[in-house]
């Protein structure tokens, strides 16, 4: 899985967006399982904090050292643009 929003709907049929930064989905004939190194509710997500985790990481881009790894650092750029597409589509939706 890429890391942005999972919407949940829980036994009861309440519903809930979380963000995972990726990782893994397994189907069984009865459940949904998500394996994710992060988790957190969408709710709880802040859109200046994703933005600033945006501009932070679209310039370790730019500033490329003798130990910069590519790799490294478009992952974190594709996790912190996946946290406030999150944030906006939550924001969007629910409007809050």
């Amino acid at each position: 899985l890429k890391p942005g929003p999972i919407r949940m709907i829980q036994q009861g049929g309440e519903t809930e967006v979380i963000y995972i930064s990726g990782g893994f989905r397994e189907v069984q004939p009865n459940m949904v399982k998500v394996l994710a190194d992060t988790v957190q509710r969408a709710a709880d997500l802040d859109e200046a904090q994703a933005q600033a985790a945006l501009k932070a990481a679209e310039a370790a881009l730019h500033e490329k050292s003798a130990d910069f790894d590519y790799g490294a650092a478009s992952a974190r750029l594709a996790e912190a643009a996946a946290q406030l597409r999150t944030v906006q589509q939550i924001r969007k939706k629910f409007g809050g």
